[in-house]
């Protein structure tokens, strides 16, 4: 358990857990309150002894990380780009992400064949980002953004990606906090930048008030290799309110769109592959606001056994605290308008004057 273990130097580095070696599992934790720079947990492939370690991350509960301002502030790494097309083979499942804001990237996977699944992500200000490595499976998982600013959901760049039967709902996040990204590539990329995406699929997925779909999201002279190869396919995309929910950047033609379902005045983004549907949303025992139309059968995400919560993820044992300080809720110290004298642009107070503000607005 880790609760605000933290550097008081906010930008020196560190990490909470490391996990080295084969076979380990790291499960029913409590980790909350990296406040400093680096990465809450790190799967380490730096050694040959630690790389296909088929390790096993579940039902941990990672509590609010507050905004760094800088990138080092993921609360899971799997892998680095310097050994990203290494096979890591970790599983990654049943954990639970309370308002893990630290960067873009809540989960970044830098490796290939690892696994993400019934994960719940609860308004968290960034994506589950497949940054580096191939052959990632994301599937079955929750985004729960409520309306809140930046929240995200699912970030696809590389090759062989699976993203299937994943949930989002209420999520805002815009460009590379979009709830679902395809990004484009660096021809030739060197490990630490970005990968074209080939070969990868985003299938029977639901996202439900989710503001922005981020296509060739990140094109500029450098990102100019295109996704290639990729299926879009019976999917979701539903907005009660908003009609616009795609954000094209560049050339699509090598993205292939088939049997996704839309609001019936949402904009599709290509001549085939979206039906404009009137659906009625309703929430389901799992509390998720789902389609109740025949339909949708064969569409969207379909839940599959229980989801992580609060309840069933963490330590039963620890008392868990609000964390987070909101808006509006200080005291509020009134100061007589009277009591600060008018000056002219270039006239500068006296020190007896300023003494003078203090006893007053104190």
């Amino acid at each position: 358990m880790f609760d605000n273990y933290n550097n008081p130097e906010r930008f020196e580095s560190d990490y909470w857990v490391g996990i080295y070696g084969k076979n380990n599992r790291f499960d029913h934790n409590y980790l909350t309150g990296k406040r400093n720079h680096g990465v809450t947990l790190a799967v380490r492939l730096n050694t040959e002894a630690s790389r296909e370690n088929h390790h096993r991350i579940d039902h941990n509960y990672f509590g609010h990380r507050p905004i760094l301002g800088a990138n080092g502030g993921e609360t899971l790494r799997v892998g680095t780009s310097h050994y990203s097309l290494t096979n890591s083979n970790t599983v990654v499942e049943y954990n639970y992400f309370d308002r893990c804001n630290g960067e873009h990237e809540i989960i970044s996977s830098k490796s290939c064949q690892n696994i993400y699944r019934h994960n719940t992500f609860y308004e968290c200000q960034g994506t589950l980002t497949m940054r580096h490595g191939n052959e990632t499976l994301v599937e079955s998982n929750y985004f729960f953004g409520n309306g809140k600013s930046n929240t995200g959901g699912i970030r696809i760049i590389n090759e062989t990606q699976k993203v299937i039967n994943n949930y989002g709902e209420g999520l805002t996040g815009y460009r590379f906090r979009g709830a679902l990204v395809i990004m484009n590539g660096v021809p030739n990329s060197p490990p630490n930048r970005y990968f074209q995406v080939i070969d990868s699929e985003a299938s029977n997925n639901t996202f439900v008030n989710c503001d922005h779909i981020q296509l060739c999201a990140g094109s500029d002279a450098e990102r100019s290799a295109v996704p290639k190869n990729t299926l879009v396919t019976n999917n979701i995309f539903y907005h009660e309110q908003k009609d616009e929910l795609f954000t094209v950047y560049d050339d699509i033609s090598g993205i292939t769109f088939r049997e996704n379902l839309i609001a019936p005045k949402a904009q599709p983004i290509a001549p085939t592959g979206f039906q404009p549907t009137a659906l009625t949303l309703e929430r389901d025992s799992n509390g998720l606001l789902m389609p109740r139309e025949a339909l949708a059968e064969g569409k969207g995400m379909r839940p599959t056994g229980t989801r992580a919560t609060p309840d069933n993820t963490g330590v039963s044992w620890y008392p868990r605290a609000e964390e987070e300080v909101f808006f509006n809720t200080g005291k509020v110290i009134p100061v007589r308008p009277a009591a600060i004298p008018s000056t002219k642009p270039s006239s500068v107070p006296s020190v007896a004057t300023y003494w003078n503000w203090q006893r007053v607005s104190t």
